[in-house]
């Protein structure tokens, strides 16, 4: 047989055992929202999209336009959900698109964990024989696919999954280049990078595993310290300049003091002892069987972990005695070990030294910490390994003894044994992943068809001219058609931006009978009842807005929504008109009493209302153009919520902005046609980090090219 032979016939073995079964496992286990009707979601996991125009246009604005001017995050999940959700729906549809998407997600921390330690295996040379290799490779993968520490098959391919999908094939491609400085492995781990950040939390992850890498090679002294030195310091910068494109806006979002989510996920805001011992789920115990205790969180959590599950640390234990010798042993002992302290959070014994490094870690870097489970990828992933060495090193034992006499009948005792305690270590761990999914997973993310109606008025608001906003009431909970928790639903559905309900639910909403004024500032001007809500007071929300006099009823049905036992039950959907609504951007008080907020600015309520708009026009998500005609000084209100780095130009000079904390506004003293340009200054910092990454991209590619023409050239 030829050596290509050889070497194809090796491959497709490893794509059967590292990709093929984890691929098998996972269908076999979401069945239920696999093979079913209709589109799986819940919760934050929103796969929906109204049309292919709106859906695109959006991926658009997210790629090229720092979208938190309309109060959204960093653009975390481009690469690991915007991206490859878009390419399935363009060629699959939306329905099969999400399913093979989900799918993909819960299948991939088996297929990265094989891959990686498949690598490790022969970068440390643990294994003389290539069957040993992928028995460990494949038993450990197995550990990390069945956990119910994988998200992305409880959650459905929550965010989440991606830190515990990345870690393993990450720290494999940085082994990998800090022992042969090669080009492609520190690209791939670059690469890597852009996928694991839609869960921060692998930054936490990775730097742990390779700090602890560096002190365990550089404490043995079988390389040079300084080329490792040297290395870090390019592995750390390459994922830097990979990830300038949010990395950089993000930063200067924090010291500017950006509005919405850089206002909420502060340490200040998220870190707290009361926050952190309701976030802390896992106690140790917890931790070491890999498992949890009964709680409440969202769902009542079962005990999914028994007496059964004591042979998970056992076993690791006795890795760790039989193979102490090997640093790699020492390596994972020590990522296991500080992964279950981090991960039981404030929970007894040091619970308190977790809740000091959450607290003086700056910014958003300490909220990161909030949620201490999100370690457990340190945990799972040491488990894997140590778990997996154990196994295939007990089969090497097995094979080496010299028994001739029944021969046959001994190597397929070996097997069985071998595959025995493999399936003792899974047994644990699949049943308790079995009831996260009975109890969670398949009755939440059951398939579900959005009824018709929101399409139709989804389409009546598409069909109207103008920039305006909407307001869905109510907004989130559960449906009668969905009754599970859906967030921002009907929100994220909209055709048109959608301002969330709580902007006047309950109050003032139910004190007043003039909430147009209120809308008007948020530049509503259609509101959209629907009366299908499970977890809201319907008839009183009805009731409150039709009692509203600035409201006007211009549409009204009953829908009837039909159940699977065949009952009905009809509720009505109606579109009010707020007719106070002026537009995105209007010259006028964002309040009544506003005025006296600028009785410092000595402008008086004639003055202020003696302009009036020529035009406006939306440049782009994150820029408008407005001319106006005025004889006196007047104040612009721009109805995008309020954010600090919202600047009005005219020309070259800045424009002084008046804080309402709902909306932007700005004094204008100059009279005549006058030219505004109202921009949000973190584009530009976006757009530097897009660069940035842009031309990292390019450059480290051509590096790896001509480093594969040129052998001789090298990193350090």
């Amino acid at each position: 047989m030829s050596l290509n032979s050889i070497k194809l016939k090796q491959g497709f073995l490893d794509i059967f055992l590292g990709v093929a079964i984890s691929v098998l496992v996972t269908f076999a286990l979401l069945i239920p929202i696999i093979l079913s009707s209709g589109i799986p979601f819940y919760g934050d996991e929103t796969y929906y999209y109204i049309n292919f125009k709106s859906f695109y246009f959006n991926l658009f604005n997210q790629l090229f336009w720092w979208v938190s001017a309309r109060g959204s995050v960093p653009p975390l999940t481009i690469f690991s959900y915007s991206i490859p959700l878009a390419l399935l729906v363009g060629l699959l549809g939306q329905e099969l698109a999400v399913k093979i998407f989900i799918l993909a997600v819960a299948s991939l921390p088996g297929v990265s964990a094989y891959f990686a330690l498949k690598i490790l295996a022969k970068e440390w040379s643990l294994f003389n024989d290539e069957g040993k290799a992928r028995l460990f490779a494949l038993s450990g993968a197995l550990f990390m696919l069945f956990s119910f520490t994988n998200c992305g098959l409880i959650g459905a391919g929550t965010a989440p999954a991606w830190a515990l999908i990345m870690l393993p094939i990450s720290f494999a491609f940085l082994v990998k280049y800090l022992r042969s400085s090669s080009i492609k492995h520190l690209l791939l781990l670059g690469l890597c990078s852009l996928f694991a950040i839609a869960n921060p939390f692998w930054i936490y992850l990775i730097v742990i595993m390779g700090l602890l890498y560096l002190v365990v090679e550089i404490a043995f002294a079988y390389h040079d310290r300084l080329i490792f030195f040297k290395r870090s310091i390019v592995v750390t910068l390459t994922i830097f300049a990979l990830n300038a494109f949010w990395l950089v806006p993000t930063a200067i979002g924090y010291l500017l003091g950006a509005g919405g989510f850089f206002q909420i996920y502060t340490k200040e805001q998220l870190i707290s002892i009361g926050n952190l011992r309701f976030l802390s789920h896992w106690n140790l115990l917890d931790v070491l069987m890999v498992g949890e205790h009964s709680y409440y969180f969202f769902w009542l959590h079962p005990q999914n972990y028994g007496p059964l599950n004591a042979i998970i640390p056992a076993l690791a234990a006795a890795s760790i005695l039989i193979f102490r010798k090997n640093k790699y042993v020492l390596l994972m002992t020590l990522t296991l070990v500080i992964g279950i302290f981090l991960t039981k959070g404030i929970w007894e014994p040091g619970g308190c030294l977790y809740y000091l490094i959450a607290n003086n870690l700056p910014y958003g870097a300490g909220a990161i910490l909030r949620n201490p489970p999100k370690f457990m990828p340190l945990v799972v992933f040491s488990y894997a390994f140590l778990i997996g060495l154990i196994i295939a090193k007990f089969y090497e034992e097995l094979s080496s003894l010299s028994i001739k006499r029944y021969h046959s009948l001994y190597s397929c005792s070996k097997l069985i044994i071998t595959g025995g305690i493999i399936l003792l270590v899974l047994s644990p761990i699949t049943y308790g992943t079995i009831l996260d999914l009975q109890g969670y997973t398949w009755p939440r993310y059951k398939p579900t068809y959005i009824p018709s109606v929101y399409d139709n008025i989804n389409d009546w608001l598409s069909k109207q001219e103008g920039d305006f906003k909407v307001m869905w009431i109510p907004c989130g909970g559960a449906y009668i058609w969905k009754p599970y928790i859906i967030t921002a639903f009907p929100d994220l559905y909209s055709s048109k931006p959608a301002v969330s309900f709580t902007k006047i639910y309950p109050e003032p909403l139910k004190s007043t009978d003039n909430i147009g004024k209120l809308l008007k500032v948020l530049g509503v001007r259609y509101v959209l009842y629907h009366g299908d809500s499970l977890d809201y007071p319907n008839e009183e929300i009805l009731q409150n807005l039709l009692r509203q006099k600035d409201l006007k009823v211009i549409y009204k049905l009953n829908y009837t929504y039909i159940y699977e036992n065949a009952s009905e039950k009809t509720v009505p959907f109606i579109i009010f008109e707020n007719k106070e609504y002026k537009g995105p951007i209007y010259l006028d008080f964002p309040a009544e009493n506003s005025l006296n907020s600028l009785n410092a600015l000595n402008l008086s309520e004639k003055e202020i209302r003696t302009a009036h708009i020529l035009s406006y026009r939306q440049v782009s998500p994150v820029e408008w153009e407005v001319d106006v005609n005025a004889s006196a000084p007047f104040l612009i209100v721009f109805t995008e919520p309020y954010d600090r780095l919202w600047r009005a130009y005219i020309g070259n000079e800045e424009v002084k902005s008046v804080s309402f904390d709902t909306v932007n506004s700005f004094v204008i003293a100059k009279t005549g046609i006058i030219h505004i340009r109202i921009y949000y200054i973190l584009q530009t910092y976006y757009t530097l980090g897009l660069l940035i990454s842009l031309v990292s991209f390019i450059f480290l590619t051509f590096l790896w090219i001509y480093r594969a023409r040129h052998s001789s050239f090298t990193l350090p």
